[in-house]
C-alpha cells in the first residue's frame, strides 16, 4: 500500500472517530455545511476587500499630484503588492477553517490534527467538484457556443485527470531538506498537503485563483 493510501486509511479514521464523537450533536452534513459557511464567509470578506482596494487605487490614481514615483520598486516594492495584496486574496482563505481547529484541545493528538485538515479539505474538495460539475455542464441558450463549450469541457477533464493524480504523488512522499519525512506526523503533512492543493485548484476552477497569466 502506498504512502498516499496509507494516509488517506488514516486521514478515513480519523473523521469517522471525531464525526462519532460528535454525531450525537451534528451530523457530518450539517458540519461540512457549517464549515463551508466559514470559508464562504472568508471569500466574501476577501472579495469586499479587493473591491474596496481598486476603488482606493482608482481613487489615488486619479487625484491631483498623484504620481507613480510614489511606488516602490524593485524587490521591496514587489513585496508590499504581495504584502498588500495577502489581505485580500482569495487564497489567504486557505487555513480559516483548520487554523482555529488546530488551536484546540481535539488537535493536540496525530488523530486531531488530520481531522483538522481532514474538515477543511472537504469544504474544498466539495467546491472543487461544484464548480468543476458546474463548468462542465454546457450552457443552454441562442447565445450558446457549442464549439467553445465543447473545448472546454475537454480541456477541464484533460486537467482535471491530470491533475488528481500529481496532487497524490506530490503528497505522497513530502521531504525536509531533501530527507523523506516518516512517521505518524508525516500522515499529518499530507493531509495538509491534500487540502491546501485541493484548495488551490478549486480555487482555480472557480476563477478566483489566477497563474499570472490571465
Amino acid at each position: 500500500m502506498t504512502r498516499i493510501a496509507l494516509v488517506s486509511v488514516a486521514w478515513a479514521f480519523a473523521m469517522a472517530v471525531f464525526a462519532t464523537l460528535a454525531s450525537a450533536e451534528e451530523s457530518a452534513e450539517e458540519i461540512l455545511a457549517r464549515d463551508a459557511a466559514v470559508v464562504q464567509a472568508c471569500l466574501d470578506v476577501a472579495e469586499a476587500r479587493r473591491v474596496a482596494a481598486d476603488a482606493a487605487e482608482t481613487a489615488r490614481v486619479a487625484s491631483p499630484g498623484a504620481t507613480e514615483k510614489d511606488k516602490k520598486t524593485g524587490p521591496e516594492g514587489h513585496l508590499e503588492a504581495a504584502a498588500l495584496m495577502a489581505g485580500y486574496a482569495a487564497e489567504s482563505c486557505i487555513g480559516v477553517l483548520s487554523g482555529p481547529c488546530m488551536e484546540t484541545e481535539e488537535a493536540a493528538s496525530t488523530n486531531g490534527m488530520m481531522y483538522c485538515y481532514g474538515r477543511e479539505s472537504d469544504v474544498w474538495d466539495a467546491r472543487l467538484n461544484a464548480s468543476y460539475r458546474q463548468r462542465m455542464t454546457p450552457e443552454t441558450g441562442p447565445a450558446t457556443n457549442t464549439v467553445t463549450d465543447e473545448i472546454e469541457a475537454k480541456q477541464l477533464r484533460k486537467i482535471q485527470t491530470a491533475w488528481i493524480p500529481w496532487r497524490d504523488a506530490t503528497c505522497e512522499v513530502l521531504h525536509s531538506d531533501g530527507i523523506p519525512i516518516y512517521g505518524s506526523l508525516a500522515n499529518v503533512d499530507g493531509v495538509y498537503c491534500i487540502m491546501v492543493l485541493t484548495a488551490r485548484q478549486a480555487l482555480w476552477m472557480e476563477g478566483l485563483l489566477a497563474l499570472g497569466f490571465e
